[in-house]
């Protein structure tokens, strides 16, 4: 029934204006409670799963343009199940996807984290980080190309404006 917060972190920061993880932890062992934006994200705009019962739970950040500097970007406040008999339990974060504002993915090196119980209560956290984004891993990965995945949301609205224009015109005409 005790308490935990575990905060993610970023390192070697290039600057980044979308971030979406997945954090993925046993909720036979733990519960989660709340999850915070802080520090170097929390003037980003930001959304979390609707549920907190499953995994992953998905953290979203998003920003007109990028934001640098090093540190916290979220604090998650954990319940350790009562009863638990886990001596310790992982806290561990995908990255989706981390683009800066030019669409260019930067990859990330991930730190997994840690949540240690004794007696049913958390007596210590590792901190799960997200550091050194490496673009020649991610190009290799994708065969020297770099996914822009905004490409599938931006070029489809236009589209979609003037079809629903001429749809009304062609509606007019008939008439």
């Amino acid at each position: 029934g005790k308490t935990v917060d575990v905060d993610i972190k970023v390192s070697d920061n290039p600057g980044f204006n979308a971030l979406k993880l997945k954090v993925e932890y046993d909720n036979t062992v733990l519960k989660l409670k709340s999850a915070t934006s802080i520090g170097v994200a929390q003037n980003m705009m930001f959304t979390t799963s609707q549920s907190s019962d499953t995994t992953p739970y998905v953290l979203v950040w998003a920003s007109a343009s990028n934001v640098t500097g090093d540190g916290k970007i979220a604090t998650l406040t954990f319940e350790v199940v009562k009863d638990t008999t886990a001596p310790n339990t992982a806290i561990d974060l995908q990255c989706d996807f981390c683009s800066d504002q030019n669409g260019k993915n930067l990859g990330a090196k991930i730190t997994p984290g840690k949540v240690t119980i004794m007696n049913n209560s958390a007596v210590s956290v590792q901190t799960p980080a997200i550091e050194n984004p490496d673009y020649s891993i991610l190009e290799k990965e994708k065969g020297g190309k770099i996914l822009y995945w905004w490409v599938f949301i931006v070029i489809p609205i236009p589209v979609i404006i003037v079809a629903v224009i001429m749809i009304v015109m062609l509606i007019k005409r008939k008439k």
